[in-house]
């Protein structure tokens, strides 16, 4: 004997409403629909000829249906199976290696600090030059990376003995196989399958870390997830730090949190990529975040991506409120044809920033966009 759902819905496709099935089993038409509806929801029966792709399941469903319960249309939300998301960041963990190479720490007598805030790279974005003015890849933007965070490593002084890598957000260009955004599901302009895109800024990640393992006695890697990859930033960390485990002097910071905080000699910084929280939010929410660290810190400063358009940055780079100071960092890609088409311009370029142990930020060091590609 068939129980539950199965038999309502097998005399549905036999009777053809919800009505004349409950009216079969001597039974209310809504028992009838909510054991349907609860069967598709969860993935067991397809209320529509449509089909979930390989490794989806549904996760809502929501159905129109006439007076006799007859159904006009549904729309369904899909979400990954958490099973293959697994086995997917399994399989990227076996591809870094899970553990590279031991790296010996240098032995560094100095009292300074270099932090490369890293704005929104957008790797896996496509431009087009006829369009947008500049052409950029997934090989460029990986490259004009490695390119410009190794000529700011080179730029500090033999004193500097810590160096932080700090992704603002936005790495990759998108979160998933479909090049759309999570929250809006805008269409995003990709150049190429997205398993190369990952691969390829999982390699530029190693090539950054690996050099500053070499050349500074500790190095600490934040990647703050954005609203173009909330996922990707932190299977990235993941497997970045499976790749380092062999070195200790190498921290990456793995933390589920939105919001991340780093403190060092008297400073203390915090990285968020500003889709979420308001500026004039950030000096409270760093007390509130961490106070043990607020109460120890002298120089207190806040680093925020995602507003990397020139008519934003101009006279409001940096704000400071309560003794803390807010600032936006810019960009090196360049504009994609949505930016294009709506006018907006954004200065492309990275910056270190030098801190001293007890008297905090003492001198940047700037690498423009042109300067890389020559």
């Amino acid at each position: 004997m068939i129980d539950g759902w199965k038999r309502y819905w097998l005399a549905y496709q036999e009777l053809g409403s919800y009505e004349a099935v409950a009216k079969h089993f001597n039974v209310q038409g809504s028992t009838v629909r909510r054991a349907i509806k609860r069967a598709a929801r969860r993935g067991e029966i397809n209320l529509t000829e449509y089909q979930n792709p390989p490794g989806y399941t549904v996760s809502k469903s929501t159905v129109h249906a006439d007076a006799e319960g007859n159904v006009i249309q549904e729309w369904r939300r899909i979400t990954p199976e958490a099973e293959d998301i697994e086995e997917w960041v399994d399989s990227l963990c076996d591809r870094a290696g899970r553990a590279g190479p031991k790296i010996k720490a240098p032995k560094i007598k100095g009292n300074l600090a270099g932090e490369i805030p890293i704005g929104d790279m957008h790797v896996g974005m496509m431009s087009w030059e006829p369009e947008t003015g500049h052409n950029w890849d997934v090989d460029k933007s990986c490259k004009m990376f490695n390119d410009g965070s190794s000529h700011l490593m080179g730029l500090m002084p033999k004193e500097t003995k810590h160096v932080i890598l700090a992704d603002l957000g936005d790495f990759l260009h998108s979160d998933n196989r479909h090049g759309t955004t999570e929250k809006s599901g805008n269409v995003l302009d990709m150049d190429g399958r997205f398993c190369r895109i990952i691969d390829k800024a999982r390699d530029a990640w190693i090539t950054a870390i690996e050099q500053a393992a070499e050349n500074f006695a500790s190095v600490h890697v934040i990647m703050a997830p954005g609203n173009h990859n909330p996922h990707a930033s932190h299977w990235m960390a993941r497997i970045v730090a499976a790749y380092f485990r062999k070195c200790k002097h190498v921290t990456i910071d793995t933390s589920p949190k939105s919001h991340r905080f780093h403190f060092w000699g008297k400073s203390l910084l915090g990285y968020t990529h500003g889709h979420l929280i308001k500026p004039q939010q950030l000096a409270s929410f760093m007390a509130a975040s961490c106070p043990a660290w607020w109460a120890e810190s002298i120089h207190r400063h806040m680093r925020q991506g995602h507003l990397h358009h020139a008519q934003k940055l101009t006279h409001q780079d940096v704000e400071e409120s309560h003794g803390v100071t807010s600032e936006i960092f810019p960009i090196l890609p360049p504009k994609d044809a949505y930016h294009a088409e709506r006018g907006y311009e954004s200065r492309r370029l990275m910056q270190a920033i030098l801190h001293h142990e007890e008297h905090g930020e003492i001198t940047r060091h700037t690498v423009h966009a042109r300067m890389l590609e020559k």
